[in-house]
């Protein structure tokens, strides 16, 4: 049941940031107001369309825009598709460049920070037994912005000693 929730929220959520975006699309080209988001913007368009993203292949989302003492976790998932569920924290980067490389903005420094945020994150909840997977996913909108590029780099968990 919970699972043909997520699906059912992920389509409402994508009709709707669709229509947001291809109304800002046509009142751009109409010459109004121009469509160019701030950076801000942009990165909340992101973790929303990554949230649906998510949702339509069954995940759950557990919360958005974590913070703790170390750093900020843009995306916390739950996967149930595992036999064991497992948590997923999402670092989401995105670009309006087609040719962007975004994913080369997430270092090694802030790869730790959020190693860290997720290793607390989980000791606070009390989940100490159950793996936690960490994630990036990058944004890049094209030249006319509708349709943007996702892609998935799977970094492993966090108990994990290479990463």
């Amino acid at each position: 049941m919970l699972i043909v929730w997520n699906l059912l929220c992920g389509i409402v959520l994508g009709m709707l940031a669709f229509s947001r975006r291809f109304t800002s699309y046509v009142i751009g080209i109409a010459g109004r107001r121009p469509s160019r988001l701030t950076s801000e913007q942009l990165g909340l368009q992101a973790e929303l369309l990554v949230a649906r993203f998510f949702m339509r292949r069954g995940y759950s989302v557990l919360g958005q825009r974590e913070r703790n003492e170390t750093a900020e976790m843009d995306l916390l998932l739950v996967d149930h598709w595992k036999r064991h569920e497992e948590m997923i924290v999402v670092e989401i980067k995105a670009s309006r460049m087609a040719d962007a490389l975004p994913h080369r903005r997430f270092t090694p420094a802030k790869k730790q920070r959020v190693l860290l945020a997720a290793r607390l994150f989980r000791r606070q909840h009390h989940l100490i037994d159950s793996a936690v997977r960490l994630e990036l996913v990058t944004v890049v909108w094209g030249m006319r912005g509708l349709w943007p590029a996702i892609r998935r780099f799977p970094l492993g968990t966090i108990d994990d000693p290479s990463i």
